[in-house]
């Protein structure tokens, strides 16, 4: 092998081992905000799973879609569609064997990894097609969140039709991430 072969194939396996190094840090610099978060959402598995100390409903969810973002801005941004039970394939809540309560409302819920406080959204309309938006803006400035590591966000009950008007959120039906 000539030496400008081999110059060649010391340059072109140096740039390779750049490529694999310099990759994964990217290149584009920090956002802008690292308050920022976007990830699907996830229906509820069912058999009362336990996140930030609320449990999920007993029964299973299914869920055709979902997105939960916090913004550049700080908005807190949550949609679902077609998040139904498994028992019956609507958006029932089973509090008994055989005593379906539709569920009218819903509310987000924010965690932040390594502390134990959690912050509300509003509640907002969950259509018996399963879907609901949730949308506060500047959500993190008005609950004074300064830092929020490793975010959860869940999709709560808020309301059901035996409740006379929204109450203290209840158990989860979807989740951010995992």
């Amino acid at each position: 092998m000539s030496l400008s072969n081999k110059t060649t194939l010391v340059g072109v396996a140096t740039l390779f081992v750049l490529a694999l190094v310099v990759a994964p840090l990217g290149v584009s610099g920090p956002p802008d905000n690292p308050m920022q978060f976007e990830s699907s959402m996830n229906p509820s598995p069912g058999g009362s799973q336990t996140i930030g100390g609320h449990l999920s409903r007993q029964e299973a969810w299914t869920l055709v879609s979902g997105e939960a973002k916090i913004t550049a801005s700080g908005n807190l941004e949550v949609e679902v569609k077609g998040l139904f039970n498994t028992i019956d394939g609507n958006t029932d809540v089973y509090y008994s064997p055989g005593n379906p309560v539709t569920v009218l409302m819903v509310r987000a819920t924010l965690f932040c990894a390594g502390n134990n406080q959690q912050w509300d959204t509003d509640p907002a309309p969950f259509s018996l097609a399963g879907d609901a938006k949730i949308e506060e803006e500047d959500f993190l400035s008005a609950k004074g969140i300064a830092v929020c590591n490793g975010p959860i966000i869940l999709v709560r009950v808020a309301q059901h039709a035996d409740d006379p008007a929204p109450r203290t959120p209840g158990q989860w039906l979807a989740v951010s991430g995992f």
